[in-house]
């Protein structure tokens, strides 16, 4: 299964390690994540499936969340790239699929459920970054290429093993608005 192509992971390679592009996780979705993980404290294994540079993570610690094993993914980090194995109890995208080239959404989505033992967190950013590639494919447009409505979103993050927690929208910074859904796996007894 691909997820990413290869010219757009050499021009995110690049943007990761020219920049502070990929630390932003912790800061904008860091308060929302740990409450969740102070609300289920049974999850115990986590993924960070696009997790920029792993400031999500150091946020969760900083803020008290210890005992949990972490694992981090991104494809345009090279300390991050070796695909994960397993499932696990949470797995977590912010700020991520709205970089996903639409070829590719449907095999991400695919690909991040099937890593789901318990839960699914996706927070998504629906507003235009402001920000533009200055190389590869993408030369010129906007770093979030796959900008979708919230109501879009919820529809292409249904699954029929997953039920819904949260779906909800909201307004960061006056203007920019954020989808954040929220999933369990519906175990069959």
């Amino acid at each position: 299964m691909k997820t990413i192509s290869d010219g757009y992971r050499e021009t995110v390679l690049d943007m990761h390690s020219k920049s502070d592009w990929g630390n932003s996780s912790g800061q904008m979705s860091g308060d929302t994540i740990v409450s969740f993980l102070k609300s289920f404290p049974d999850i115990k294994t986590i993924l960070d499936y696009g997790c920029g540079k792993g400031s999500l993570k150091i946020w969760a610690e900083d803020s008290g969340i210890t005992g949990r094993e972490w694992t981090l993914y991104d494809p345009g980090m090279p300390e991050f790239q070796e695909k994960p194995t397993g499932k696990f109890d949470l797995v977590i995208t912010t700020d991520m699929l709205e970089h996903v080239e639409e070829k590719y959404l449907d095999d991400v989505i695919e690909e991040i459920n099937s890593y789901t033992n318990k839960y699914l967190y996706n927070e998504i950013a629906c507003y235009l970054a402001r920000a533009f590639f200055q190389s590869g494919p993408y030369k010129g447009k906007d770093l979030h290429i796959n900008l979708k409505a919230p109501d879009e979103w919820m529809v292409r993050l249904d699954r029929p093993d997953m039920k819904s927690i949260t779906n909800t929208s909201c307004v960061h910074q006056g203007w920019k608005v954020r989808y954040l859904s929220i999933q369990e796996r519906i175990v069959n007894e």
